[in-house]
């Protein structure tokens, strides 16, 4: 006799021991569901807040690249905000092709909206000594999140408060 015929229920618990019932796979499935349920919110608010702190980064980096330029260049230098973009007057492209410098805010990798903008005119100049013609804020907005700077009138330093 062999060892299925001495013990019936060998083959099966081999079997059973190298599988997951319905039941397990089912369950396995229905915690991961609820993981993900709990999870998906925190990942969107996490992507609002990533893309609303490159994008305010970026702006206060060209903000400090345009008051060097005006400096450097003893002349005056000019952001002027778009509905959703902006652009340097004067500040070659870093891509190489004619044109201002510009940036879109709209498109990847920072896809924000401008909310509000406070500047006259939608702008700021730069005189030769580095110092802005106006202050003012600028609202970005991702989902339903928002983030405002603030263009301080005497530096053209771009903060968050």
């Amino acid at each position: 006799m062999n060892a299925i015929q001495q013990n019936p229920g060998a083959f099966r618990r081999g079997v059973r021991a190298r599988g997951f019932s319905l039941i397990e796979l089912t369950s396995v499935a229905a915690i991961i569901g609820i993981v993900a349920a709990i999870a998906a919110p925190r990942m969107g608010n996490s992507v609002s807040h990533a893309s609303l702190n490159a994008a305010a980064l970026r702006i206060e980096t060209d903000f400090a690249l345009a008051r060097r330029t005006a400096m450097a260049g003893s002349t005056d230098t000019t952001i002027v905000f778009g509905t959703g973009d902006y652009s340097i007057g004067g500040q070659a492209r870093f891509d190489g092709r004619s044109g201002d410098y510009t940036v879109d805010l709209s498109s990847s990798p920072y896809s924000v909206t401008l909310v509000m903008i406070t500047l006259p005119s939608r702008r700021v100049t730069f005189n030769m000594y580095g110092v802005p013609d106006a202050g003012g804020s600028i609202t970005l907005g991702h989902g339903n999140h928002t983030l405002t700077l603030q263009v301080d009138a005497e530096t053209g330093r771009v903060t968050r408060p």
